[in-house]
């Protein structure tokens, strides 16, 4: 399994960006973590927003998303939640699970 942050370039906005998304792949297929944030192709760079004039706030956001998406799925991976499990949406709802557990 391995997870990382992309833009989302198959869901181009009417304002010309595209959401930045946390993506969880596992046996050949994908799932996406939003992360309610929308840059164009041009402020996104070796996966970090550049060229935006609040690409230090939105950079600090998406670490921060990333790093508790992460952390949930190494305690996850400990505690053997992934064994048998077969799509990247099941894994995906497992993270957001641990992440928001009242949901």
């Amino acid at each position: 399994m391995k997870i990382g942050v992309t833009l989302d370039t198959r869901a181009r906005k009417t304002d010309g960006t595209y959401p930045v998304k946390i993506s969880v792949a596992l046996h050949g297929t994908r799932a996406f973590i939003p992360l309610d944030v929308s840059v164009t192709r041009e402020q996104w760079r070796g996966g970090r927003v550049v060229q935006h004039p609040n690409a230090d706030r939105l950079n600090n956001y998406i670490g921060q998303r990333f790093l508790e998406v992460q952390t949930a799925f190494l305690e996850l991976r400990t505690a053997g939640a992934f064994k048998g499990m077969r799509t990247a949406a099941q894994a995906k709802d497992a993270i957001i699970a641990r992440l928001h557990p009242d949901e």
